[in-house]
């Protein structure tokens, strides 16, 4: 099921597969990936997903103790290469998605609370200052801005362009839609079950 994938992180990089599964042993607590705290709109997928890019996996731990713990290993057992974020004892955790279009600064489509925000906002200026746009247009050109579309194309000043298409055999191409997706099942779920306790009292 898609819950299983979920729970042995079979979507993710070879690395953070192998760390939650080593994590007891190891002795560290892992609070998840960054992509465990995020609310995005399906419009705002691709942006966010070419923002972020593997950092999305990134793992994200309460102590800085934790993080040598896991760098050391990932050293040791050359188990590959993964980014950590440490959010100290912030009360991290996904917000209600932004309502309306998905247009604006990318810190406002992210679907986090103040704290994680916070915590993105200073390990992830860039991104977080970028800004969602229909189209790049006439107002890009003389623009310093990040601005990014929704097919994922970045501008960043006047002076890079980042865009085309990933090839579409890729594994787990988006995983901000896998849990975008598994949320919409748990949702139903509950409200099945819901209707069944009632059918069956009635």
């Amino acid at each position: 099921t898609l819950q299983e994938l979920d729970e042995k992180r079979a979507v993710y990089a070879p690395a953070v597969q192998k760390l939650f599964a080593e994590s007891e042993t190891l002795g560290v607590k892992l609070r998840g990936v960054l992509a465990d705290f995020l609310s995005v709109s399906a419009e705002a997928e691709k942006a966010v997903e070419s923002l972020f890019g593997q950092y999305l996996q990134a793992v994200i731990v309460s102590e800085t103790e934790d993080a040598v713990q896991i760098a050391e290993w990932l050293e040791k057992g050359r188990a590959g290469r993964l980014a950590i974020i440490v959010a100290g004892a912030a009360s991290i955790g996904p917000a209600e998605m932004a309502a309306g279009p998905a247009v604006g600064r990318i810190s406002d489509l992210l679907g986090v609370n103040a704290e994680l925000r916070g915590l993105l906002e200073r390990s992830f200026p860039r991104e977080m200052s970028a800004r969602l746009v229909e189209d790049f247009g006439r107002e890009a050109e003389n623009s310093e801005e990040v601005l990014v579309n929704r097919r994922g194309n970045i501008r960043l000043g006047r002076q890079l362009l980042v865009c085309g298409q990933a090839n579409s055999d890729e594994k787990n191409e988006s995983l901000l839609a896998f849990k975008r997706e598994l949320a919409g099942l748990g949702e139903e779920e509950t409200k099945l079950a819901d209707e069944l306790a009632t059918a069956e009292s009635e």
